[in-house]
């Protein structure tokens, strides 16, 4: 289990979320790519996730059946 703790005002690297979200990151720049992912926030040239639009993304993708789309 990750030791991130995820609130709404963190401020996650993209290694911390993919640690905590159990992916690679490259899954998320990936996703970054594609814009099927979390908003994220560029610095220059770091990305940042907040706490909050991992959370609304993760409710976004939260589904009662594999029916559902």
């Amino acid at each position: 289990m990750s030791s991130i703790e995820l609130t709404d005002d963190a401020l996650l690297t993209p290694k911390e979320l993919a640690e905590y979200a159990n992916l690679k990151p490259k899954t998320l720049e990936t996703m970054r790519r594609r814009g099927d992912g979390p908003k994220f926030i560029k610095f220059g040239r770091s990305v940042r996730y907040r706490g909050c639009d991992i959370n609304e993304y993760l409710d976004e993708q939260t589904r009662e059946s594999t029916t559902e789309f």
